[in-house]
């Protein structure tokens, strides 16, 4: 076997062993789903942001993976705690985190779409031959955080740190030099939006640092169609590995066009 033939069995095997962890904390994200429906049903309001936000996680991450009903379920749930009545919310709740709870135990006879399937991409690594690139990205899910490492790194043969909230990248952006920014849309500390506006107000050249926002919802769904422009970029989760690198690299070149005198 050759190396290229090597270097794709072993990253997929790693993405196997990733999506097995996945599949073993769904079982997590089921308990977190019912207490969340208890609560609403017993008039906590806050619940209802919980399950929306619950459901867009999952709606990412499952997805990407290739369980499209779960996609599909939890993108319902995402919607339905926008202004469904309780009793609506609570039984899309119920219904998630029961089909969680089955794929996570038996997760072959339940998988609905062939997962991912790495490819090598077509376009260079590494813009402009100036080295790997240098990337952040900023995600509350650990799941995807590692994911996202995996594809970059290994992948890709990007330079990859990865954080949980948007102040501790705002923090790394601070002390180190990154080509491109790949942050969540929906985080508890920060939204993207916020994001982008506190990236830019570091100034230097955080002025016009590419940001690549990589979230289960679109730019139309969210209202922000105007963060798009050369020095932005948006891509929807669930992603392919050969497509998102493509769009990364592509999104770096286009900014660093853009910036020439």
């Amino acid at each position: 076997m050759d190396e290229p033939a090597e270097g794709a069995k072993a990253f997929e095997a790693r993405l196997a062993a990733l999506k097995r962890r996945m599949e073993a904390g769904l079982a997590e994200r089921a308990q977190q789903l019912r207490e969340a429906a208890v609560a609403l049903s017993a008039g906590n309001a806050d619940a209802r942001n919980q399950l929306g936000s619950h459901g867009h996680r999952l709606r990412g991450i499952a997805g990407t993976y290739g369980y499209q009903a779960l996609t599909d379920l939890a993108a319902l749930l995402e919607r339905a705690s926008q202004a469904a009545p309780d009793d609506e919310v609570v039984r899309l709740a119920h219904e998630l985190a029961d089909l969680a709870e089955k794929i996570g135990r038996d997760a072959n006879q339940l998988l609905s779409s062939p997962p991912m399937k790495p490819s090598v991409p077509q376009t260079s690594a590494a813009p402009r031959s100036q080295g790997p690139l240098r990337v952040l990205v900023i995600d509350d899910d650990t799941f995807v955080r590692r994911l996202l490492d995996r594809v970059l790194s290994d992948f890709a043969g990007f330079t990859v740190s990865a954080v949980a909230t948007a102040m501790e990248g705002l923090l790394l952006l601070q002390s180190q030099v990154y080509d491109v920014v790949i942050s969540d849309a929906l985080m508890p500390d920060m939204n993207g939006r916020a994001l982008c506006t506190a990236v830019r107000d570091l100034g230097g050249n955080c002025t016009t640092l590419p940001i690549l926002i990589l979230s289960a919802a679109t730019a139309e769904e969210l209202g922000w169609e105007e963060l798009v422009d050369a020095n932005m970029g948006w891509s929807c989760k669930p992603f392919q590995p050969d497509e998102l690198v493509d769009t990364i690299i592509h999104l770096v070149e286009r900014s660093r066009e853009n910036s020439m005198p």
